[in-house]
């Protein structure tokens, strides 16, 4: 099992770890924003390309790239 954290800033990816082991720990830099509009509504407000997935161990990067390659077969960046 894999865990991506996309919460930005630095440690929500050390949290998974913790919990679930480095082996199944990713971390996903976001490069976008939002604003909440009304319950259930909210709204980009920028999005700044590329957006990058690693894994927190070497012996997993293949994880991180097979999810990005997904994610860009799908058209999001």
């Amino acid at each position: 099992m894999k865990i991506i954290a996309c919460q930005n800033g630095l440690g929500p990816e050390d949290l998974v770890a913790d919990r679930f082991g480095r082996q199944s720990a990713l971390r996903m830099s976001l490069n976008y924003g939002a604003s909440l509009k009304d319950a259930g509504q909210a709204e980009v407000t920028f999005f700044n390309r590329p957006n990058h997935i690693g894994s927190l161990s070497p012996q997993h990067a293949d994880s991180g790239l097979q999810l990005a390659g997904t994610l860009t077969d799908c058209r999001l960046d």
